[in-house]
């Protein structure tokens, strides 16, 4: 281990076997700084668990850490739009976070349309028999029997597993997939 004359830092730790060119000033304040923080963090949290704090620490650090209900609502919301505006979704991996973000803390409806979004991104991405999964999972999220059921999404899931079916040649299930597609647009408008 060598010491730096401008510095007084030793340099070439023991780990490296002494290759390191040794540390500036301005890095070894850093360091030094950044221990600081921790530790006064570190005693804070201390003393906030003594006084009967640290639940509502936690709670609060959860919060923090955690997507909230409303970002991801934005995000299904964005992409959503692109679907409505016939742009092109290849994010999958979004589409995927979404899916099963909502499964977890979404409604019904949320469920259904964040799988919606998930075969719709499939589709783009030419992977037909992954969208019409993506897409059955979607109806089978619908609460039909719920008031606030979300009819006019469900009918456009069926229309897109009809379109799918029909690129497959899977014509029986044309059929079927559009009947339930016309009886949603038949619910949403009576």
């Amino acid at each position: 281990m060598q010491i730096n004359s401008k510095t007084s830092i030793p340099t070439g730790g023991f780990c490296d076997g002494g290759r390191s060119q040794g540390l500036s000033l301005q890095a070894w304040n850093r360091d030094k700084r950044q221990a600081f923080d921790f530790l006064t963090t570190y005693y804070r949290l201390q003393t906030m668990y003594r006084k009967g704090f640290f639940p509502f620490l936690l709670l609060l650090l959860l919060a923090a850490c955690g997507e909230s209900h409303e970002q991801m609502l934005r995000q299904l919301e964005e992409l959503e739009g692109m679907n409505r505006a016939y742009e092109p979704l290849t994010n999958d991996s979004l589409a995927k976070q979404l899916a099963n973000w909502f499964d977890r803390h979404g409604s019904a409806n949320e469920r259904m349309r964040a799988h919606y979004i998930l075969g719709r991104t499939y589709a783009d991405l030419g992977e037909a028999p992954r969208a019409a999964d993506a897409y059955l999972d979607a109806a089978s999220q619908a609460d039909t029997m719920a008031e606030d059921c979300d009819y006019r999404t469900l009918g456009c899931i069926y229309s897109q597993i009809g379109d799918v079916y029909y690129r497959q040649l899977l014509l029986s299930h044309v059929i079927d997939a559009r009947k339930k597609s016309y009886y949603c647009t038949y619910a949403t408008l009576h």
